[in-house]
């Protein structure tokens, strides 16, 4: 069967100068800080195009959300399974999508919460994690690790 719905194009990126980028990153680690204070994570980290250094704004807003700009992907290990106070964007077989917030109301905060205990190897590989047996760790930046937080 083929899917008639064609998926709508992706408008060019303007890529934001590096300066702007390195300030939302400092944003975006100090909001991690918080997250993994105000809830039991064991570590966060960030991926995607800020990770990239190709973060920026779309020429035109597309999608049936009609998307501004670049998201910001945050990786999020829980030290146990738990309900955040964010808003839920979708329920996978080991992990949960969620809205955390929206900075300077273009770019879209959304945190992939794993379950440890059921995620595999080869979805910690596909995603770069560092975890037993060496993830890749490509463009992943670790945001919050609990062992070097200080209360």
């Amino acid at each position: 069967m083929v899917n008639s719905k064609k998926r709508a194009e992706k408008p060019r990126k303007v890529i934001y100068p590096v300066a702007k980028q390195a300030v939302i990153y400092q944003r975006i680690k100090r909001k991690a800080n918080m997250i993994g204070r105000d809830y039991p994570i064991r570590k966060i980290f960030l991926f995607g195009s800020l990770a990239q250094r190709k973060f920026g704004v779309y020429e035109r807003p597309f999608g049936s959300r009609k998307k501004k700009g670049s998201d910001i992907d945050l990786l999020i290990l829980p030290r146990h399974n738990f309900t955040p106070k964010w808003k839920l964007l979708g329920k996978y077989e080991s992990n949960d999508l969620y809205l955390i917030g929206v900075i300077d109301r273009t770019h879209e905060i959304h945190g992939i919460v794993y379950n440890e205990k059921e995620h595999s190897k080869e979805m910690a590989q596909k995603y770069g994690l560092p975890l037993q047996g060496g993830g890749k760790s490509r463009n992943l930046i670790l945001l919050f690790d609990e062992s070097n937080s200080f209360s």
